[in-house]
């Protein structure tokens, strides 16, 4: 009995590490969106001050490195309609006919324009 509940407790926790990073994923997107608005818009004050907790988390925390991981996670998503949905909140320019195969990493999202001749 003492042997079945610990191993319910190990799957449960592992389990948990699963599903850990889609939920940091949902945690630091708010903040993400309001860093790509001030990238866009660097004139607005108010969007720096908004911008500051995730640019503070990205440099030192995660060392550059939270940004691409959190790409590379995107474009894992079986949707495409999800995948350009995020990368639109991010910056992206995307025309509406514009399809994102699953898995193609893009790294500058900010920077993107894609389809319909946008500028």
């Amino acid at each position: 009995m003492i042997m079945e509940k610990s191993l319910l407790i190990v799957l449960c926790i592992l389990v948990g590490l699963l599903y850990l990073k889609w939920a940091l994923i949902l945690i630091l997107f708010p903040l993400q969106v309001l860093y790509a608005n001030y990238q866009n818009d660097k004139s607005n004050f108010l969007k720096k001050i908004f911008a500051s907790p995730y640019w503070v988390l990205e440099h030192f925390v995660f060392r550059h490195g939270w940004s691409r991981y959190m790409l590379f996670q995107v474009s894992t998503i079986p949707s495409n309609h999800f995948r350009k949905l995020i990368y639109k909140a991010l910056g992206a320019h995307i025309g509406p006919k514009v399809v994102f195969h699953f898995q193609t990493e893009i790294r500058s999202v900010n920077r993107l324009f894609v389809g319909g001749g946008l500028l």
